[in-house]
């Protein structure tokens, strides 16, 4: 891949095979929720509440994968190999200090996150700890991969997780069918992802390191701060819902609502094209030019296949649901799949739309995320009769908070046809 970007017809290319790819390992997803979902009884609810906490402690995690990305490239992009293995270890050994801080910090209030949750023992808890501390390094190597602009490895990487995932998930579950015993599958997926992960970029670590300066670890290092505020605001704005679903309704109406949103999930998965376009706008940025054909083209691709989506679970819920669930009929789950495609597409959005902007080391539009979450927490908190009626309610949040960037849009554009030559 060129590091000055990729012409309009390349642009497009990479991003149908990394998104083929991407949907192939959803097929793998699907599978495995295939699995979960022939749980006993409550627990498909409390898989899908435990995994929301996953998403949530592990966003300083997914911080580190672009600003690794970022870097990598740019010292690529500049002939600074050594410098590049070296600030890789570097991000290894700091990522793993502090991603041991925040296992240990899960494990002692084990025990809290259960009653939050409303789950009757702490194992499965301890299980996601367990989990998390495996998984830690492996946003520094697909980063690495993706600063490398090696965007169709990331693409294999995403399918190698999901069919350990099924594997060992679909092994565990014969064996013993119950919660803890898939938790222990995804264990060894975790293991498996982390060894496949780090094979990939294994030549970096022949070139001779080349120590970097401390300024520049530092300035690198300060962009985890808005990177790090507005993955965490994502994911509150597209998961905090089912974490609390618990609190609100009995286990039926919890396990219709978390089929509604692993639908979901395969909406939001669309935004992975952020993987080519985050170093493609950072590359235009530093040239001095107006990445806005990036954003422009990333939104294309993400709004079109959504509302294929979008059109499918409308009008054919019941087919979407039996596809999620591998043919398993989840009471009062058709009226909720009909609008999570319409629920999720402004958060996806906005997401494509943020990390444009932190590309390009911008962070102003993080207070206008602040405010969506605290908005959709209120509706959340006074409109929750019915699960429907809190999913609706999810999406007005959502998109008065989309509408709400478009005025810092309009700005921003401005000032870049102000600096840039487009």
């Amino acid at each position: 891949m060129s590091n000055a970007g990729l012409s309009h017809k390349g642009f497009i290319t990479t991003s149908t095979i990394f998104i083929v790819l991407n949907a192939v390992s959803m097929v793998f997803e699907l599978g495995f929720n295939w699995i979960v979902v022939r749980l006993p009884e409550g627990d498909y609810g409390v898989y899908g509440r435990l995994f929301n906490i996953f998403f949530l402690i592990t966003v300083p995690l997914l911080v580190v994968q672009l600003m690794v990305s970022k870097e990598v490239s740019s010292l690529y992009a500049t002939g600074n190999k050594g410098q590049a293995r070296y600030f890789i270890e570097q991000s290894l050994k700091y990522i793993i200090i502090g991603g041991l801080a925040i296992t240990a910090a899960g494990l002692a209030a084990s025990s809290l996150i259960a009653n939050l949750l409303s789950i009757e023992s702490v194992t499965p808890v301890v299980l996601l700890m367990l989990i998390t501390c495996m998984y830690i390094p492996v946003p520094v190597l697909i980063g690495t991969s993706q600063g490398l602009k090696r965007f169709y490895t990331i693409g294999f990487l995403a399918i190698a997780w999901g069919l350990f995932r099924f594997s060992f998930g679909l092994m565990a579950i014969l064996i013993l069918p119950e919660l803890n015993s898939v938790l222990t599958g995804i264990i060894v997926a975790v293991f498996f992802t982390l060894i496949i992960s780090f094979l990939c970029i294994k030549h970096i670590f022949t070139i001779p390191s080349v120590k970097l300066g401390k300024h520049r670890l530092k300035r690198a290092y300060s962009f985890v701060v808005p990177i790090g505020i507005t993955l965490f605001l994502i994911t509150e704005l597209r998961s905090i819902d089912l974490v609390v679903a618990g609190r609100f309704f009995d286990d039926a109406l919890v396990d219709a609502y978390t089929c509604a949103v692993q639908i979901g999930k395969g909406f939001f998965m669309l935004t992975g094209i952020i993987m080519i376009m985050f170093p493609l706008v950072s590359a235009e940025n530093s040239l001095n030019r107006n990445p806005i054909k990036y954003l422009a083209k990333s939104l294309l691709v993400m709004v079109f296949l959504s509302a294929i989506g979008i059109a499918l679970s409308w009008f054919a819920p019941e087919f979407v649901m039996k596809v999620i669930t591998g043919g398993k009929y989840i009471e009062g789950a058709e009226s909720l799949i009909r609008i999570i495609g319409i629920v999720i597409l402004p958060v996806s959005i906005i997401y494509i739309t943020a990390n444009y902007y932190l590309a390009q080391h911008i962070a102003g539009f993080i207070p206008i995320l602040i405010g969506g979450m605290i908005l959709q927490w209120a509706f959340i908190l006074f409109f929750h009769t019915t699960p429907y009626q809190m999913l609706f309610r999810v999406g007005c949040a959502n998109y008065i908070t989309l509408f709400s960037l478009i005025p810092y849009f309009l700005v921003q554009q401005r000032k870049h046809k102000q600096d840039y030559s487009i």
